[in-house]
């Protein structure tokens, strides 16, 4: 991902060095015409091309398969815009598998209050709502890209008087690698502040996975608010005319995901009742592993820092595909990023009886 970042902000300063090239070709300057040819082609008797497998379309969406000998700018506006497509599924992608993570968690913190006696779940629910509440307890947190934010980021970690805040030279500040864009790394450096409202990283009853999602759901939404080419990257010009639109004053409290579920009651019903029944098709059809193995880190309490990986799973006789376990337990501190992993059911099983796991929709 970090790798297509860079490769638009790349492209974006290629395109107008190309569009030049192009027009100094067409002056008709014969030894550059000549010299160019040299450096951007070769030319190759048909007789000779190797026969090269067939691309499949997703991966080569971007090419102008009309004209094979030189990389035009139109050919840059394609690659810019399947990069773009492509950030944007892993985006989608990422929400599904966090809706996925959280309504675990809460199904696994439901299910631990079954096994408790009535004087410990008394006591389980007491400590989870103390927790809840905790959490609750913070500063406002601003929208993310107004200008009471974007004035916190000049004065408390630029170290600039607020009364001096100034768009072109916050822009410009910001534009870490000089590029002439805000890429998604620097707009989410611009979040630290209000984010640690929400979380705090040395106290273990926060949730690392949903601190780093409460940044990409910020950096989304400063995306949708600013990025008006919806390429991927915020312009200088992108910037400073969202500065003079009327949004910029406004400064609406950014809810943060302990306060503002991303699921729906009715969501996190149907996901419960679809995962009973593939622990249901599981037993019914002798191939039965507990979908689900929860592991409790005691120090944390039956709710807190869950996260999931794959383990291994012995495997029925004569079953090709492993399957997939989550395991609910306090997360290692190497952990960076959510970890996230699908359930999957072997073919032969998915033919006798479809369940599918609702993960909501985009």
């Amino acid at each position: 991902m970090e790798r297509l970042r860079k490769l638009l902000a790349r492209e974006h300063k290629l395109e107008e060095e190309m569009e030049d090239e192009q027009h100094r070709q067409k002056i008709g300057d014969g030894s550059y015409d000549l010299e160019s040819g040299r450096r951007w082609r070769t030319v190759i008797s048909h007789n000779k091309l190797p026969t090269l497998p067939k691309l499949d379309d997703s991966v080569a969406a971007h090419i102008d398969h009309s004209n094979p000998h030189s990389f035009e700018a139109e050919d840059l506006q394609k690659l810019i815009l399947k990069a773009t497509k492509d950030l944007d599924e892993l985006d989608k992608k990422r929400r599904r598998d966090f809706k996925q993570y959280e309504m675990e968690k809460e199904i696994q913190y439901q299910e631990s209050l079954q096994n408790m006696t009535a004087e410990q779940k008394a006591e389980a629910i007491k400590h989870h709502d103390e927790i809840k509440k905790k959490h609750s307890e913070h500063p406002k947190v601003h929208h993310p890209g107004s200008k009471q934010q974007l004035e916190e980021v000049w004065e408390e970690q630029d170290h600039l008087p607020k009364q001096e805040f100034d768009p072109k030279v916050f822009y410009q500040m910001h534009d870490i690698n000089g590029d002439g864009f805000l890429d998604q790394e620097e707009v989410e450096a611009l979040l630290g502040l209000e984010v640690k409202k929400l979380y705090n990283e040395k106290d273990s009853t926060y949730d690392r996975n949903e601190m780093m999602e409460e940044y990409h759901r910020m950096r989304e939404q400063m995306y949708q608010e600013i990025d008006a080419n919806h390429d991927g990257l915020i312009s200088r010009k992108e910037f400073l005319d969202y500065t003079k639109n009327e949004d910029f004053n406004k400064d609406e409290e950014w809810k943060g995901i302990e306060e503002e579920p991303v699921y729906t009651p009715e969501e996190l019903k149907r996901y419960e009742q679809e995962r009973r029944q593939l622990q249901e098709h599981y037993a019914r059809y002798g191939a039965y592993q507990q979908q689900h193995q929860y592991q409790v880190d005691p120090a944390h309490g039956p709710y807190q820092n869950v996260y999931y990986q794959q383990v291994p799973v012995q495997q029925h006789p004569g079953q090709q595909h492993p399957q997939e376990v989550y395991v609910v337990q306090h997360p290692p501190q190497h952990v960076q990023s959510v970890q996230y992993h699908h359930v999957e059911l072997p073919p032969q099983h998915i033919q006798q009886q479809q369940v599918s796991i609702f993960l909501g929709h985009e």
